[in-house]
């Protein structure tokens, strides 16, 4: 009896144990498989079963402590309200640590967590959701490390890291990752960017984390609002460098040289100013006005006929005029290579991170 007693106890106990380790598994915000999970892992340790610990009292971490509490002091220093805090640690973030494109390609090769973001400046989206609740957590703000799946193109996901936090009872999310800056599309290089639209809602993180077209229409209204408050500033070097390169254009495809018209250069520019307006104002563009003002000008050019294209384009930080050219390029091709085009009048200003381009094609008598 004694025995039977014995094992009985000793199945209820695993029982309550396996019971335990489901619940347990549940808590995580998605179920991944260990082949995934490697992808947040180093040295092949799994995502689920990653501890975050700080402030505990060994000799490493009580000098890693020290250099996080220093720092939040720092970044917080005459802040008298937690979400004004919130929003520091946000943008020293984003403005100091960049996206790490070798170590995300080979994470084991690399060490992880805070202190590798601070030491090298840059990071994958685990040491930058790291990073910022051992911050918030030395500033005395209630965070949380969350993890999941995003959708980062059509039918493609991969797993993410991001926080939560609570400030006066009020929840947020911040995704310091996302907000820091972009990969171009080809994955080659990393642009930092830092943009507040990324610290916002759970429910609203969900959705910009899950819904492309969302995320698209979000991040062009910050870049307006952004941008609406920035000087316009005419780029007449540029507009010269283009000339250049649609010349060479026309070589290499054996037609005759596109001439300068500089009696057309002011009505370009004024336009392409008009319209940086209004797209950061959110309005349609309307070429009428435009067309209005080459019809009245051209008879004194002795044009007979003409061609206007206007190009929108938001730039990223250290893009080169090859690079500008290359998209132009794709959009005036067939312009280009039309060999009724004699001249042509390049009109470009610069708005913040906004570029408007007013190219005037024309074809005289």
């Amino acid at each position: 009896m004694k025995r039977l007693i014995v094992a009985l106890s000793i199945l209820v106990l695993l029982l309550l144990f396996t019971l335990f380790s489901v619940l347990n598994e549940k808590e995580g915000l998605v179920a991944l498989p260990v082949t995934v999970e490697r992808l947040f892992s180093t040295g092949g340790e799994g995502l689920k079963n990653r501890e975050i610990t700080f402030f505990t009292r060994s000799a490493d971490q009580e000098q890693h402590n020290e250099r996080i509490i220093t720092l939040a002091a720092e970044i917080t220093a005459g802040l008298d309200n937690d979400f004004a805090k919130l929003e520091a640690i946000y943008d020293w973030i984003t403005t100091n640590i960049d996206y790490d494109l070798e170590k995300a390609a080979n994470l084991s090769a690399y060490g992880s967590g805070p202190e590798y973001a601070l030491d090298n400046g840059r990071g994958v989206c685990h040491d930058y959701a790291e990073l910022v609740l051992a911050l918030l957590t030395a500033s005395g703000i209630e965070a949380e490390y969350k993890r999941g799946e995003v959708v980062v193109g059509d039918g493609e996901t991969e797993l993410h890291a991001w926080n939560e936090a609570t400030v006066d009872g009020v929840r947020y999310a911040l995704d310091t990752t996302w907000g820091a800056g972009f990969m171009l599309d080809d994955k080659s290089a990393y642009i930092r960017m830092p943009r507040r639209i990324y610290l916002t809602t759970p429910a609203d993180l969900a959705r910009l984390h899950s819904d492309l077209l969302y995320k698209q229409e979000q991040e062009e209204a910050y870049m307006r609002q952004v941008n609406a408050a920035k000087p316009l500033v005419p780029l007449p070097g540029l507009e010269q460098e283009l000339l250049t390169l649609f010349n060479s254009y026309r070589v290499e495809e054996g037609l005759d040289l596109l001439k300068e018209e500089t009696g057309l250069l002011e009505l370009a520019r004024r336009h392409a100013g008009d319209y940086a307006g209004l797209v950061c104002r959110g309005e349609i563009l309307n070429l009428d006005n435009l067309g209005m003002d080459l019809g009245e000008a051209a008879p004194a050019l002795k044009a007979r006929s003409a061609g206007m294209y206007v190009l929108v384009k938001w730039l990223y930080p250290a893009q080169a005029p090859e690079d500008i050219y290359e998209d132009v390029l794709d959009e005036l091709s067939a312009s280009l290579n039309d060999s009724r085009w004699q001249a042509i009048s390049i009109g470009v200003v610069r708005k913040g991170d906004l570029l408007i381009t007013v190219n005037l094609f024309l074809e005289y008598q």
